[in-house]
């Protein structure tokens, strides 16, 4: 509205308060927010970005980039004039073709079977005429079909274990999130834990064969690292505090996931779920992302053979950065993270709606 008249019952009060006008406040507040982004962006730019190759789509946005290294298969959720469906290629980036029945439709997150052709994601489908649901379906690539696998659960947030017979995921139920478990053999699901009405959990992960990990959104906004404990069924707050922490991820007894530690996005590690290490430095932010074990460069040269557009970036920093104890206090400018070297080869991630590929260091 600015540039406009305002009410008198919005400028009265603050010119009564203030030495300076309405006008006057708004115009400073407009140049304290510019020369506040200025310092934010001249501390990202001392450091090196992150080196890292587009990967090419043919819709308008990409998001939630799952890899296989059994199969040796990247999917995500591209979007195509409003109507996402999954998009599958393989290892060199070309399409898999021949698969007609590739899901479509409200999918809201997705991940690969650790050993077989098929993915599992969540979909928003019409339960009856009054009611819709968030429930669970099995994609087979090798089938090309479809079959459902939950009714009515809304469901998100999938995650398998590591042997592939167990699938943890999100639900919700009367304003409440719930952390929930499915036996692929018996088809059985145990509800584990439950938040507050305050509160929301998102992103678990099977840690081990006894703990899941997650996210525990707060009432004051703050997110929380927790962990679950199938023998004592307690949870517990994991001490490793950094801003926004979510999407986890593990890879090599790992655990990877976003934060905006610095101001922007970015991807960290840790191996002690105490102290972290930034693995990228980005200053346009990254957010889902997944982790690639195996032939890293190839997707990449493949990209590179067909001219595949690049980001004007230069190779990152090749030695690593300390650890990250605790988070500094929140600065009146981003402080840029040092760029560590990275142990996985490839991190195919969603930087603002587009799927690229980042590089490790070195």
């Amino acid at each position: 509205m600015h540039g406009e008249q305002l009410p008198y019952l919005i400028t009265a009060p603050v010119n009564e308060l203030n030495e300076a006008s309405y006008d006057d406040l708004y115009d400073q507040t407009l140049s304290a927010i510019k020369i506040n982004i200025d310092q934010q962006v001249q501390a990202l730019d001392k450091i090196v970005p992150t080196k890292s190759t587009v990967l090419p789509i043919e819709g308008q946005t990409a998001l939630q980039p799952i890899y296989s290294t059994t199969n040796k298969l990247l999917a995500f959720i591209e979007n195509k004039e409003g109507d996402p469906e999954i998009t599958i290629k393989n290892n060199d980036g070309t399409f898999v073709h021949g698969l007609k029945n590739r899901p479509t439709g409200q999918i809201n997150s997705l991940v690969f079977h650790p050993t077989l052709p098929q993915i599992y994601f969540a979909k928003i489908d019409r339960l009856n005429s009054k009611e819709t649901f968030s429930d669970i379906h099995v994609y087979d690539i090798s089938t090309d079909t479809v079959t459902p696998v939950t009714r009515g659960q809304r469901a998100r947030d999938l995650h398998f274990s590591e042997d592939g017979s167990q699938l943890v995921f999100i639900s919700t139920f009367r304003g409440k999130t719930q952390l929930k478990i499915l036996s692929l053999d018996s088809k059985n699901i145990q509800s584990v834990a439950e938040s507050n009405f305050d509160e929301r959990y998102s992103s678990p992960l099977f840690w081990n064969n006894s703990e899941i990990l997650f996210i525990k959104k707060q009432a004051d906004g703050e997110n929380q690292l927790q962990k679950f404990d199938f023998k004592t069924k307690v949870t517990v707050t994991i001490p490793l505090k950094y801003k926004n922490i979510n999407f986890l991820r593990k890879f090599a007894s790992q655990l990877y996931f976003t934060s905006s530690e610095n101001g922007v996005f970015n991807i960290y590690s840790s191996t002690d779920l105490k102290t972290a290490l930034p693995v990228t430095h980005v200053k346009t932010g990254l957010w889902s992302f997944a982790l690639d074990a195996e032939a890293p460069t190839e997707i990449t040269q493949a990209d590179a053979a067909r001219k595949t557009a690049q980001r004007d970036v230069a190779a990152p920093i090749d030695h690593p950065a300390a650890p990250i104890s605790a988070p500094a206090p929140a600065p009146t400018t981003a402080q840029a993270a040092p760029i560590a070297t990275s142990t996985v080869p490839l991190l195919p991630i969603s930087v603002a709606g587009m799927t690229t590929h980042v590089g490790d260091a070195k």
